[in-house]
């Protein structure tokens, strides 16, 4: 029969007329002997001082990081001791064989990685001896994910906690230890509508993800890392998200692009004739000026990759929040094909064009249309002289240097639409069955 009761500093065990075997059961918060009653006859053990007690420390572990368990008691077994984790299903969980055993007391190297806070964020080391238990440790696992912190352009590129814009790339860096033991860390959040996609040279105590929120009102989007293998939750988190204030690009007018009186001749903008004539000309104003590091973009135009996709896939427009579609120089969406815009489906059709790019999600998206005469020309480049291409092709490459259609029909003709050409930058219209350019926007 079983006998269990709490084990206090006042009992003792005094060794019964039969032998009999014990456990010594150890929580967090409490200690329970069981006593294994083998004793035949209703023998029963009688508490007396001196007799095998132990306890375990620490009560706290982190997952995925060897932690040394020191077991210290009375009349414990000097040699065969086993340290298991039954209740942790990773096969990546393991005790090593318990060092320095003596009577009082041994240390044993334990790694735990199974870890789910909303379930259960405890496990047990089982300890035995001669094929019989023991007793059991009951330890708290931590995650080693100890915190998450994100950067977009709306805050500086700067990692925090703080709101960002919907619609803008956003990086997320993990920060904790030994995070290369789980190689396939997963990274998800509700509503992003890219790929999330792990970005940048992972560490042992640093890895990073990037993902773009869209389509979705302002709020709280939550957030999870996940060990992939068995999807526990190893870290939780809500982003703030606001809709970003609407934002023009500046020109691409650099600042030796100004105008002096009397002159066709384009002179510096901080000259006494440029600023005589008018001190608010567009190579003095805007973010030409304000943000002329060509990092991002050049001048004041900004833009960033869409998580690990190529420019030759898509490139995100940092000032505007669109996300563009780049254009390799073959297949499918070569750059240099063209279409026609009557948007009756058939098979050299814009609109065709578009849902094909939507059937095969291009970055991850399925909501890629054309763009209207505004937003197409808020990629124009002024600074760039004919025959162009007037963009930034650093960030655009294999622009042709032709003209491009718009979604915006011509009010003066029905079957015509606006369209823009990148050999300088102006504004057109073309009738539905012309044949030229296509880039497409979400």
């Amino acid at each position: 029969m079983d006998q269990t009761m709490p084990f206090t500093s006042n009992n003792r065990f005094q060794p019964a007329p039969k032998s009999c075997g014990f456990k010594a059961l150890h929580g967090v918060s409490a200690i329970t002997v069981t006593l294994l009653a083998a004793c035949g006859g209703g023998n029963k053990p009688t508490l007396v001082p001196g007799e095998p007690t132990f306890a375990a420390t620490p009560a706290q572990a982190m997952r995925t990081v060897p932690t040394t368990f020191t077991v210290v008691g009375k009349h414990l077994p000097t040699s065969g001791i086993t340290v298991t984790l039954p209740d942790d299903t990773d096969t990546r969980a393991q005790c090593n064989t318990p060092t320095g055993m003596t009577a009082t007391g041994f240390t044993v190297v334990c790694t735990l990685y199974q870890f789910d806070p909303a379930t259960d964020a405890q496990r047990k080391l089982v300890i035995s001896a001669g094929g019989k238990q023991l007793g059991t440790h009951t330890v708290s696992i931590q995650s080693n994910i100890t915190d998450v912190t994100w950067a977009a352009a709306s805050t500086g590129q700067v990692y925090g906690k703080g709101t960002v814009h919907i619609g803008e790339n956003v990086s997320f860096k993990v920060s904790g230890s030994n995070l290369m033991a789980d190689t396939n860390l997963s990274f998800a959040a509700q509503q992003c509508s890219s790929p999330s996609t792990e970005t940048g040279t992972p560490t042992a105590t640093e890895r990073t993800f990037s993902c773009v929120f869209s389509g979705i009102a302002a709020g709280q989007m939550p957030g999870t890392l996940t060990n992939a293998p068995d999807g526990h939750t190893l870290y939780s988190l809500s982003v703030p998200l606001v809709t970003a204030p609407a934002q023009l690009p500046d020109t691409g007018t650099t600042a030796a692009q100004c105008y002096a009186a009397g002159s066709h001749t384009l002179v510096s903008c901080t000259s006494a004739a440029a600023i005589a004539l008018n001190d608010k000309q567009d190579g003095m104003l805007g973010r030409d000026v304000t943000e002329p590091a060509n990092s991002d973009g050049k001048l004041g135009f900004s833009y960033s990759p869409v998580g690990a996709y190529s420019k030759e896939e898509c490139v995100r427009d940092n000032i505007t929040g669109l996300t563009w579609e780049g254009k390799p120089t073959t297949g499918l969406r070569a750059a240099g094909n063209t279409y026609n815009n009557l948007g009756d489906n058939n098979a050299n059709d814009a609109s065709t064009y578009v849902a094909t790019v939507n059937a095969i999600k291009l970055c991850g998206y399925s909501d890629w249309r054309l763009p209207t005469a505004d937003e197409l020309q808020t990629l124009v480049d002024y600074s760039v002289a004919y025959p162009g291409p007037s963009i930034d092709s650093t960030w655009f490459p294999n622009t042709q240097q032709w003209v491009y259609w718009t979604a915006t029909p011509y009010a003066g003709e029905a079957s015509s639409a606006w369209d823009l050409y990148f050999d300088n930058g102006g504004m057109g219209t073309g009738n539905h069955y012309n044949y030229i350019h296509v880039r497409l926007v979400r």
